[in-house]
């Protein structure tokens, strides 16, 4: 039986990994990687540029979508509900995060200069709920995250929030048929959160405020196939995750 290590982004050189190898992980796990063999496998999808790793589970598990409708499967493990008991109306992660005004550029980063708190995070939901219902649609928490549900079902392009953190967000806004009915609810929240008491007291001491949401993964929740076993060849890279090699 193989293990398999996916790790996004690793340009880890030998003289690096006999520094960080034996004090970052664990004994037994270092042991393994000094004798596996390693692969560098490209990712193609325009979505997954900046989080190449998204790429890789959406097709190891067969999620569906481009990018995949993440939200919808993320929402039932968190309520630990069964698929049978999701409403037929789709999913989308909406996250707080913070958009920086830089020269001929708007740029998306997390809220972690500090954190929101926890009655920060109520505050500002509470907000965004109320907005969303006047719209329509529903916000709800689950897990540490935001759900957005919209019924009829959205029809729109979006990025993963790891793909498209620290670059130009003007690229990589929501496009789509549904896209002015998203603007529309982010405005009117944008708008709130500017007045809110927990973003103002943020601001006063100099702390990151939470100035926009970042909608992504959405789609409607469906079976999925059951996750393929992997066939490893004598190289040890599994043949049949893109096919034949």
């Amino acid at each position: 039986m193989s293990d398999l290590l996916v790790v996004p982004g690793a340009l880890v050189g030998e003289a690096d990994w006999s520094e960080i190898g034996p004090g970052g992980v664990p004994e037994r796990i270092a042991h393994r990687l000094t004798r596996a063999r390693r692969q560098v496998q490209a990712m193609r999808a325009s979505w997954s540029d900046g989080a190449a790793h998204l790429e890789w589970l959406a097709r190891a598990f067969q999620v569906p979508g481009e990018p995949p409708a993440a939200a919808p499967f993320a929402w039932q493990a968190a309520i630990e509900q069964t698929g049978s008991d999701t409403p037929a109306r789709s999913v989308w992660f909406c996250e707080p995060v913070h958009l920086s005004l830089q020269p001929e550029r708007t740029v998306l980063g997390p809220i972690a200069a500090p954190p929101l708190t926890e009655s920060e995070s109520r505050e500002l939901l509470q907000e965004a709920a109320d907005s969303a219902r006047y719209f329509g649609f529903d916000l709800r928490p689950a897990a540490g995250r935001w759900y957005l549900f919209a019924d009829p079902a959205w029809d729109l392009s979006t990025t993963p929030l790891e793909a498209a953190l620290g670059a130009s967000v003007e690229t990589r806004l929501p496009q789509g048929r549904h896209a002015s009915q998203w603007r529309r609810l982010l405005t009117e929240v944008q708008m709130r959160w500017h007045a809110s008491q927990a973003n103002q007291a943020r601001e006063a001491r100099g702390d990151q405020t939470a100035n926009a949401l970042w909608l992504h993964g959405g789609g409607l929740w469906q079976q999925l196939e059951a996750s393929r076993d992997f066939i490893f060849n004598a190289a040890g890279i599994p043949q049949n995750l893109f096919g034949s090699q």
